[in-house]
């Protein structure tokens, strides 16, 4: 995280998520015995909201370039020496229960089909 953030003069949190209905779909397919069908809703949800956040960040790479500024590639929590501790600084910067993400005591998120995010933004 400090290799990536060592040239950022500022940062962007983002914060993306599918909401719960998805997630009361597949709980209702596993109870139906319905594995395949809770798996492929499992799967496209996955997909889905990570093409979001990759739409949102190349949004906003078109934003900063346009100010000639650039962006880190984006980094999520948990990933390399990132801890997942990190999930309450986005809590208390993007305010996750008003986008309805919630932390768990373990700092995992809540709808599962979220993705928390930091890029740096270079001049």
């Amino acid at each position: 995280m400090k290799e990536l953030l060592k040239n950022s003069f500022a940062v962007i949190f983002m914060a993306v998520t599918l909401g719960l209905k998805l997630e009361e779909k597949m709980q209702q397919e596993m109870e139906s015995a319905n594995h395949e069908r809770a798996l492929v809703y499992d799967v496209a949800g996955s997909e889905t909201v990570e093409s979001i956040a990759q739409s949102l960040y190349r949004y906003l790479e078109i934003q900063a370039r346009q100010s000639k500024k650039e962006l880190t590639r984006r980094f999520s929590p948990g990933y390399g020496d990132f801890s997942l501790d990190f999930q309450s600084d986005f809590n208390e910067e993007l305010d996750l229960p008003r986008l309805g993400i919630r932390l768990d005591l373990n700092n995992l998120l809540s709808p599962q089909k979220s993705i928390t995010a930091i890029m740096g933004v270079e001049a």
